[in-house]
This record gives C-alpha cells, sequence and structure tokens, in this order.
C-alpha cells in the first residue's frame, strides 16, 4: 500500500511565488510523481514488468511525461484560462515566463550544437530573447545547450509534449487524458 509521500526539494535560486508553487507541484508531484507511483504499483501488482518501473531519459516516453507534466496545470483546472483565473493574473505571467523557459530548453542545444553559437550567445538568447533570470541562464548553458544527447532530445520533448497532450485534449476528456498519463489504466 503506498504511502503517497515523499521530501520535494526545490532549487532555492529561483524566485518562488505562490502561482510558481502551484505549477510547480502540478509538473512535478501531480504529474511526475503519481505517475512513477502508479508504474510502481502497477508493477509490484503484476500487470507490467519491472521495465515500466524506470524511466528512459531522451526516449519518447520523455515526451508524453513531460508533456503531461507541463500541461498538468491546465487538466486540473480545465483549460489555461480557466488556470489563470482561478489562481489569478500572477498564473498568467508564471505560464508564460514556462513558455519562454521551454522555447529555451527547445532551442539551446540548437544553438551551441548545430548552428555553433557559442555560450555567451546562447545565454544572451536566454536572457534577451526568453526574458529568464540568471539562474536561468546559467542552467541553460550548461547541459540543456551542450550535451550532445541530452540538449536535441530532452529539452524538445518539453515543447512537443504538451502539443500532443493538448492536442489530445481536444479528442478525449481530460479525465482519460490524466489516467493515460498517470498509468492509471496500465
Amino acid at each position: 500500500r503506498p504511502l503517497l509521500q515523499g521530501l520535494f526539494e526545490f532549487n532555492v535560486d529561483h524566485p518562488v511565488t505562490q502561482e510558481d508553487l502551484y505549477h510547480l507541484t502540478a509538473h512535478e508531484v501531480t504529474a511526475h510523481y503519481f505517475s512513477s507511483v502508479m508504474r510502481d504499483l502497477s508493477y509490484r501488482s503484476g500487470r507490467q514488468g519491472i521495465e515500466t518501473t524506470m524511466g528512459t531519459m531522451c526516449s519518447p516516453e520523455v515526451a508524453l511525461g513531460e508533456g503531461l507534466a507541463e500541461t498538468m496545470i491546465f487538466l486540473l483546472y480545465g483549460s489555461r484560462e480557466q488556470a489563470i483565473e482561478e489562481l489569478g493574473p500572477g498564473m498568467g505571467i508564471v505560464l508564460a515566463a514556462n513558455d519562454l523557459e521551454n522555447a529555451a530548453k527547445y532551442n539551446v542545444g540548437i544553438l551551441h550544437l548545430r548552428e555553433g553559437k557559442s555560450l555567451d550567445e546562447v545565454k544572451a538568447y536566454v536572457a534577451e530573447q526568453c526574458l529568464q533570470d540568471d539562474a536561468h541562464v546559467d542552467k541553460m548553458s550548461r547541459g540543456w545547450a551542450q550535451h550532445p544527447i541530452f540538449a536535441p532530445m530532452y529539452g524538445p520533448a518539453y515543447h512537443f509534449g504538451a502539443q500532443v497532450v493538448r492536442a489530445a485534449a481536444d479528442h478525449l476528456s481530460q479525465e482519460k487524458i490524466v489516467r493515460l498519463g498517470l498509468h492509471l489504466d496500465g
């Protein structure tokens, strides 16, 4: 029987508001943590093999996981607009900043690895075009931009995964999407 308890820590270098915590909790706890619990329970009950308990970075699985996590706040409240209406205009700012962070995640590997831009140019892009703070600029100029697998495969998973989950929401109920994404149905 799962305890559904865990210690969740976050980087205090990033500014934290109440709205940030709502978004972070929807992403990390409701989507990622609960998904991991359900995969583990599915294995323990004999419904799935042990491989289902081990996520594989830089695989198509990541697009679903990050896509679900990126849209979880919308699924919980019914839509992006409803989340902003319920949680206040600060949530609109958090979501816009998150969209810009995802643009950085998507593009920094392309800029550095494919286009040959220097890390200083990548940092300038993240700061000026994606309007990210110093902590995010530093974060995006490391593995997100430089790693030959992580950069081109993991960063885009947020953008493409969110597109796929939003498209699914046009055809399936939000409950069905959450049940599939959180592995409630296997």
